[in-house]
């Protein structure tokens, strides 16, 4: 899944996985499950649900502040910027979907 903020001109690629209650947004790039509960949140729910953003905005941030702590902004300017913006959850405004299916 590819998720953006055209606006701010960021993206970030993430997937989603099938639970038996629903589909699970993951991030990758920081092993991070986005979870209410025990409920799995999509990405849809994720920018599109006020609850959601406000719950996961500050927990989100946080993993980014470390990354960027960790690598510097200079490396996250050009391979994911959307950590860098006040708002990361923000990158997940726009959702392009690519489903791959191994047999």
């Amino acid at each position: 899944m590819f998720a953006s903020d055209a606006a701010q001109n960021v993206g970030h690629v993430v997937a989603e996985a099938l639970t038996g209650t629903g589909w699970l947004l993951v991030d990758q790039s920081f092993g991070f499950l986005f979870l209410r509960g025990t409920r799995p949140v999509n990405a849809v729910e994720l920018f599109h649900v006020p609850g959601n953003r406000r719950h996961f905005g500050p927990l989100y941030k946080e993993l980014c502040h470390a990354l960027i702590s960790e690598l510097g902004s200079d490396v996250l300017t050009e391979d994911f910027a959307m950590a860098l913006l006040d708002r990361p959850l923000d990158g997940f405004e726009n959702l392009g979907f690519h489903n791959y299916f191994v047999h």
